[in-house]
């Protein structure tokens, strides 16, 4: 029996659409790399490593000995800033302890510098779950002090010498720094606030564009400047807004099908990738749900150029077994992306790499209990 010619066109843009978006099997090979990037990824909870981007050779940096949560490199990457919990078996929506050492390593180095200890705020997710929101530290410019956000508020670190509170606020969700111009921009649920470090003032930027107020009618997700600080990628709900720094003119440059909750830049500034989707959960007596009552999480990763004409979503999930959010990192030259996956089917917690104009994705590391996946800068190699 032979097919008409537009079902053969609909079976073809099929297939096409299931590679470009991901769909359940890798279509690419980690050799379609040009060049070795390392990340910086975290094993079996205690264990801070290295892996390579084209190879999937890992190689361990140090055991830390104590559960690692959001390591990042310096700019120089030179060094590695991140945070320890005491509790040898802690996990976000398990335990209460909301205390955790701020630690930096020297690349090549044996002790570990201790730089404070820091406070974090419990919260309950969209699905009533309890969980200990451990921020992650933002390195300033000069690789000597870093930014950390915990239940208080916002505290500068300068390495080797003191810990400075800039601002007092116990409510801050999320923020972002633009640390040429100076500013940090923080919301408390549906506002949108910018505090000047010389000023020491804060404005609500709301009040300053009533257009902009009008957009903002759900929880803000999270807040990212651009690379030259000239705009603000803000994640409403399921749009993608995105605001003009100089005349606060904004525009909605992407709608998802659900909440928006993770955002990141390229390097040149031209394409934004989003994170959406919905947390797993569990149904009450296991309706509508799979086997054990629990309902999959699901999530998208789409890239959108800033005109917002050019989007590609390049990984969907509609299996995700873990409750916790996945998160996504652009590699230094703003070709792939990378993220964590897991599905109901396999468990095993997977770190991913994905073309950013949607070419396909590949598995880069599977098989054991691997977290975080921060790429390591250039000027570091």
């Amino acid at each position: 029996m032979k097919r008409n010619p537009v079902a053969n066109l609909f079976f073809i843009l099929t297939l096409f659409l299931i590679a470009s978006c991901g769909g359940l099997q890798p279509t690419l090979t980690l050799e379609s790399m040009d060049r070795d990037y390392e990340l910086l990824v975290v094993e079996n909870k205690t264990d801070l490593c290295k892996l390579n981007s084209r190879s999937g050779e890992i190689e361990k940096i140090m055991a830390m000995g104590r559960p690692i949560l959001s390591p990042v490199w310096s700019p120089d990457g030179q060094s590695i800033a991140m945070f320890l919990m005491k509790d040898k078996d802690f996990d976000p929506f398990k335990s209460d302890d909301t205390a955790a050492d701020l630690v930096v390593l020297k690349v090549g180095g044996f002790e570990p510098q201790y730089s404070g200890k820091f406070e974090f705020v419990q919260e309950i997710d969209r699905n009533g779950w309890k969980f200990t929101s451990i921020t992650t530290p933002v390195w300033h410019p000069d690789s000597k002090k870093i930014f950390v956000h915990d239940k208080s508020g916002l505290k500068i670190v300068v390495l080797g010498d003191k810990t400075v509170s800039l601002i007092h606020n116990s409510a801050i969700h999320k923020l972002d720094i633009a640390l040429s111009k100076a500013n940090v921009i923080y919301s408390i649920e549906k506002d949108l606030f910018a505090y000047n470090f010389k000023t020491r003032k804060s404005v609500e930027i709301a009040a300053l564009s009533p257009t902009l107020r009008l957009l903002l009618k759900k929880k803000i997700e999270a807040i990212r400047f651009s690379p030259d600080e000239n705009f603000l990628a803000v994640a409403v709900g399921n749009k993608l807004i995105l605001i003009d720094v100089k005349t606060l003119r904004e525009h909605v440059i992407h709608n998802a099908q659900n909440t928006i909750y993770d955002l990141v830049w390229n390097p040149d500034g031209t394409q934004i990738a989003a994170l959406s989707g919905k947390y797993a959960s569990y149904a009450s007596m296991g309706i509508g749900a799979a086997p054990g009552g629990k309902i999959p999480g699901q999530f998208n990763v789409t890239c959108v150029g800033i005109d917002g004409k050019k989007q590609h979503k390049i990984f969907e999930n509609k299996s995700f077994n873990d409750v916790r959010e996945t998160s996504i990192a652009y590699s230094p030259d703003g070709k792939w992306l990378s993220f964590l996956s897991t599905t109901l089917n396999d468990k095993r917690r997977k770190i991913c790499i994905a073309s950013t104009i949607g070419q396909g994705w590949t598995v880069l590391k599977s098989g054991e209990d691997y977290s975080a996946h921060d790429w390591r800068p250039l000027s570091g190699r």
